[in-house]
């Protein structure tokens, strides 16, 4: 059976199944009110909560900001994603699924994906790929690889990073 769960989700990437699919999280883009809102709940629509939310230009602009490679970490305790416009203007963060806060880990970045042991972050910043230790907040990201030569710019909406087990 489908049902509309909301209207206000505008990106492919902005929601995603918690990983024992008890819960759903999504970004509305409320233009009016002119936020980004992260909400989580129940698969049927019940226990429905905002845990975080991000400004956005008022209106009607095509140059609103997108949300991206929205995941959950595997003990289901946080979410990460990328916001932000262009490239140069993306930044990921991380969502408590609680509510209990919102971090904002890298700026000019993208292709954020977890860790299967959530204990690290890689993702793509300035023809770059970094790996972020997420248990320890003063962490240094570390570089860990160049992307291919040839490329001239690395496309946000098309790259992404996985984890091999």
């Amino acid at each position: 059976q489908e049902r509309l769960i909301s209207a206000l989700v505008e990106n492919d990437s902005g929601f995603a199944w918690s990983p024992n699919g008890s819960r759903l999280a999504y970004f509305e883009m409320r233009r009016t009110s002119g936020e980004a809102v992260l909400i989580v709940q129940n698969p049927d629509g019940s226990n429905k909560s905002i845990i975080a939310s991000l400004p956005i230009p008022k209106g009607h602009s095509s140059s609103i900001p997108d949300v991206a490679n929205l995941s959950w970490s595997s003990d289901g305790k946080f979410l990460v994603f990328e916001f932000g416009r262009s490239a140069s203007d993306r930044a990921i963060y991380l969502a408590y699924a609680d509510g209990s806060g919102l971090i904002k880990l890298v700026e000019s970045a993208h292709a954020p994906t977890i860790s299967s042991d959530g204990n690290c972050l890689a993702y793509i910043s300035n023809k770059q790929v970094f790996l972020l230790d997420l248990r320890n907040a003063t962490a240094t990201p570390l570089l860990i690889a160049d992307l291919p030569a040839g490329r001239s710019t690395s496309d946000f909406r098309l790259d992404k990073l996985q984890w091999k087990p």
